[in-house]
């Protein structure tokens, strides 16, 4: 049994030791070996501990199920690292604030940025039209704190698919 990011994060390893996910297979790896092999450390180090939430949005999760399978396959292909809160987001809040219940749709975006300030989460990825206008253009209005970085699941499969062309033609205009 291989620790998970947050315990590796959250102990003393964290100096010594960070894992990589290859293949679905977690391994240790020591840092003083990385940096003997030249590996752009402050880099690989914000590869692993920046935290990008998929929030597949509420249909995509109780009724598109094999969309919701189809895209974490996708990005786990395509190398994009990402979380998922399951068991603690609640809605975007944009079916309370569609039928006039702003203070509502207000409170479930105020729990839903306490909720990603706890977990560290820098980025959110969905592909849920709804959820990403909410994200995008509600949040800001309604909390002023709002400072998550939004993008659609298309535009990051877009942009990785574009990085990876161009990481193997070495063409910059893809």
């Amino acid at each position: 049994n291989f620790p998970n990011r947050y315990q590796i994060i959250h102990s003393s390893w964290a100096l010594q030791f960070i894992y990589h996910k290859k293949d679905s297979q977690f391994e240790l790896i020591n840092i003083y070996i990385l940096q003997t092999l030249n590996v752009n450390m402050p880099k690989l180090l914000k590869k692993l501990f920046t935290k990008t939430l998929y929030y597949p949005g509420c249909l995509t999760k109780g009724v598109l199920k094999k969309e919701f399978e189809n895209y974490k396959e996708i990005f786990n292909k395509l190398g994009i690292d990402f979380i998922l809160l399951p068991d603690e987001e609640v809605c975007c809040g944009i079916p309370p604030i569609s039928a006039g219940y702003r203070k509502d749709a207000k409170n479930l975006a105020q729990k839903n940025l306490d909720l990603f300030k706890k977990k560290k989460i820098s980025k959110i990825i969905t592909n849920c039209p709804s959820c990403y206008h909410a994200f995008k253009t509600l949040y800001p209005k309604l909390i002023r704190d709002w400072d998550i970085e939004v993008e659609h699941a298309t535009i990051t499969i877009l942009n990785r698919l574009k990085k990876k062309k161009k990481n193997q033609t070495g063409n910059e205009n893809v």
